[in-house]
């Protein structure tokens, strides 16, 4: 999936029902997101960059910075709060 077309979807769903996906098999919420012009070669689902509050994600053509962030059982955070918890290189799957 294009990056433009996660991003319209997470703005399309952000009050309700909100848009998610799975990461190690538990929901992984995003509230907010932007386009990123970062460019990369990994799979999709790969963190191309994961500090100074950054959390960007590979999609199927592009790349997604992460804004706000919510993990199950966790509390809603800015991805500046917890992108050190993610590993550049990483698949999240």
């Amino acid at each position: 999936m294009k990056a433009s077309d996660i991003h319209n979807r997470v703005r399309a769903l952000s009050t309700w029902p909100g848009a998610y996906t799975f990461v190690g098999g538990k929901k992984f919420k995003v509230y907010d997101s932007r386009l990123s012009d970062m460019e990369s070669s990994d799979e999709p689902g790969t963190v191309v960059k994961a500090h100074k509050g950054d959390l960007i994600i590979k999609t199927g053509e592009g790349c997604i910075a992460l804004l706000e962030v919510q993990s199950e059982g966790g509390k809603r955070l800015p991805a500046e709060s917890c992108a050190h918890n993610y590993r550049v290189g990483s698949v999240l799957k």
